[in-house]
């Protein structure tokens, strides 16, 4: 063949597949095992971690419920020391009234008094009922502490059988009836400030 023609030929890439050296076999077969260990601990963690999470749910689930029920039981039941109790509730109008009493006043029964009339009721029956809805509509001091006196007699027993805190029971010598106030310093509400001191404390 000519020397002209040669010149121009193209040249041809090589067609003869390039091997993988032997240092590159011998990296790849080096790293598979690591790989491999990799993967098996990645399921187990995954495992595990699947496990754990089920075991906590189950764990926390049972926690919220027994929590709950807790609550539910502490709400339906009453304090100990009778708080949250018709007692307390009566009580708390009965002090107001008892109050006003003291100072020898009529004006401020009527509201507390009507609210005391269900619960005395409740607590000690329609005698009490009726002793407190007389008592607020008197306009009279004198009558205002005779039904005090009828309501007393029914509720100061149901006062300190409950238990209530800070609850004291007095008698008075004079009307021969019975009073429960907040404090231990007696504040006789049959005779106010003519015999504000006068009183007997009523013993558990």
């Amino acid at each position: 063949m000519p020397r002209a023609n040669r010149r121009h030929r193209s040249r041809r890439p090589s067609r003869r597949a390039t091997s993988p050296s032997m240092a590159e076999v011998r990296r790849r077969h080096r790293h598979q095992p690591v790989r491999r260990a990799e993967r098996k601990v990645d399921n187990m963690v995954d495992g595990c971690g699947g496990h754990m999470t089920r075991r906590m749910s189950s764990f926390l689930a049972v926690g919220i419920a027994l929590l709950w029920g807790t609550l539910l039981v502490a709400a339906q039941q009453p304090d100990e020391a009778g708080e949250g109790t018709p007692e307390a509730e009566a009580f708390e109008h009965y002090e107001q009234i008892r109050v006003v009493l003291a100072s020898d006043q009529v004006e401020g029964i009527g509201e507390p008094a009507e609210a005391l009339a269900p619960l005395a009721g409740r607590v000690a029956g329609n005698g009490a009922k009726a002793a407190a809805e007389q008592l607020a509509s008197t306009k009279s001091l004198d009558d205002a502490r005779e039904f005090f006196g009828a309501l007393s007699a029914s509720l100061v027993p149901k006062f300190l059988d409950a238990g209530l805190p800070g609850v004291y029971g007095f008698t008075c010598a004079m009307k021969k009836q019975p009073w429960a106030q907040r404090t231990k310093a007696v504040e006789n509400p049959y005779f106010g400030k003519s015999m504000l001191t006068c009183g007997d404390p009523i013993e558990p």
